[in-house]
């Protein structure tokens, strides 16, 4: 629902919908995958994009020949928009704000501990 109504705020609902197909996906180390994906616009055009993911995307388990559906803007058709990438890069960035945050208050609350230890 949410991400709907960010691809209405964003406009990626008027892009043009087509498949584009996995050309490259290598690993590398035990928990990256680095891919390119191309697809072709109205006229015929193809267009790549590269995009780089962790093992705990289902995105990491794409491989050479497989497609996915993305979006792209007509009036540049190298613009695009994927929206399990999307999905992605926006689980990764609340877990790491999550974590920082906890890091965070863990931090305040021992120094607020141990100033509370030594003011009596």
């Amino acid at each position: 629902m949410l991400i709907e109504i960010w691809e209405r705020l964003r406009g990626y609902d008027k892009w043009t919908q087509t498949e584009a197909t996995i050309l490259s996906s290598d690993l590398v180390g035990q928990a990256l995958s680095k891919n390119v994906i191309e697809w072709n616009d109205v006229s015929g055009k193809s267009h790549t994009a590269k995009y780089s993911v962790h093992s705990s995307s289902r995105l990491y388990q794409l491989y050479d020949g497989q497609t996915v559906i993305v979006r792209y803007n007509q009036a540049n058709p190298d613009r695009y928009y994927f929206r399990e990438l999307f999905r992605y890069r926006v689980l990764v960035v609340l877990f790491w704000s999550i974590f920082y945050i906890f890091c965070l208050s863990s931090s305040i609350i021992d120094f607020a501990t141990w100033l509370l230890r030594h003011l009596h």
